[in-house]
């Protein structure tokens, strides 16, 4: 393995699903998830993140602009990473992904961040939290993780 850290960032809230032919896809941060987004930036902005990854839902893609902007890294968009994602399609983003050199950044979801921690075989399926607007901070040379909530009230 070579990333330092993996910071992996559950899409901070999103507005309501719509009754609609709308596709969920396209569902936008609500309020609170755009301030969840800021605070995201805000936390991880000053850290030397090499590459950021988001699903193809807008979600994830607007949780990310933040700190997109501030540590001027383009946002990688990745099915492999998307909700209705396979074990298979998971593993090989990450099995690609930690042998990248330096800090990444990857914005996904609440079903999609527990495997990725179960792929990393670091925690129980028992001990896994993934509340939105959350981070995950994997420290690949020690095995350690670290995990972050940041609450809008």
């Amino acid at each position: 393995m070579t990333a330092s850290n993996l910071y992996l960032i559950r899409h901070a809230k999103a507005g309501e699903r719509l009754h609609d032919s709308k596709d969920d896809q396209d569902r936008s941060l609500s309020a609170k998830g755009k301030l969840q987004a800021e605070m995201i930036a805000q936390h991880l902005g000053n850290r030397p993140i090499n590459f950021l990854w988001a699903s193809p839902y807008a979600r994830a893609i607007e949780t990310l602009t933040p700190l997109s902007t501030v540590s001027q890294k383009k946002i990688m968009i990745d099915r492999r990473i998307g909700e209705d994602a396979s074990i298979k399609e998971l593993d090989t983003f990450i099995e690609e992904v930690i042998h990248l050199e330096g800090e990444h950044a990857i914005c996904s979801h609440g079903n999609i961040i527990p495997l990725i921690l179960r792929l990393l075989e670091r925690y129980s399926p028992d001990s896994i939290r993934c509340a939105k607007g959350s981070i995950y901070r994997v420290d690949l040379s020690k095995l350690e993780v670290e995990y972050l909530e940041f609450k809008v009230v």
